[in-house]
């Protein structure tokens, strides 16, 4: 679960989840912090923020970590839009040395209710192989309700696909 605040382009929020990562850290929880601007210009969205992974029962802090992101988003019509996405992070998660992400999205409205979209992302990491990310979901939106179905995968050892169903609220 999570809570963000959002006024005149600034954002803050925090989110728990429970996780799993096998054996190799006893975490079972990662909370996020995060804050960040969403200023508009010239057709363009733009997202600046940061955010901090931190994994409060795992039996090394070395897990914890700090990410910068930028994003861009462009809507091309009333019924689609194209984005990327850049992260960097100095310390990766498990002091691996620096991390990167690189991430290329599109969305469909396919009605005011309905939206589909999907995200390819490229991670690197300096002690660490590299690898590639992908999602694909569909939302549901109604009476500031958002019901998204979503499936994760990835090209990582150990990592497995995931289907994940989220739901959010807009006050």
């Amino acid at each position: 679960g999570g809570f963000d605040y959002a006024e005149s382009g600034f954002y803050a929020g925090s989110w728990w989840g429970s996780i799993d990562f096998g054996d190799t850290t006893d975490a079972n929880v990662e909370w996020d912090l995060y804050a960040g601007l969403t200023p508009s210009w010239n057709g363009l969205d733009f997202d600046f923020g940061g955010i901090y992974y931190i994994y409060p029962d795992a039996d090394n802090n070395d897990y914890n970590f700090f990410e910068l992101y930028a994003g861009v988003s462009k809507s091309l019509d009333d019924a689609v839009s194209v984005g990327a996405k850049f992260a960097y992070s100095p310390d990766f998660f498990g002091a691996t040395g620096t991390g990167t992400y690189t991430e290329g999205n599109i969305a469909f409205a396919l009605t005011e209710v309905v939206s589909l979209d999907a995200a390819v992302g490229y991670q690197t990491i300096d002690e660490d192989e590299d690898y590639t990310t992908f999602n694909l979901g569909a939302t549901v939106s109604m009476n500031g309700f958002d019901l998204d179905f979503r499936y994760h995968d990835a090209d990582y050892p150990g990592i497995d696909d995931a289907f994940v169903i989220s739901l959010g609220r807009s006050f």
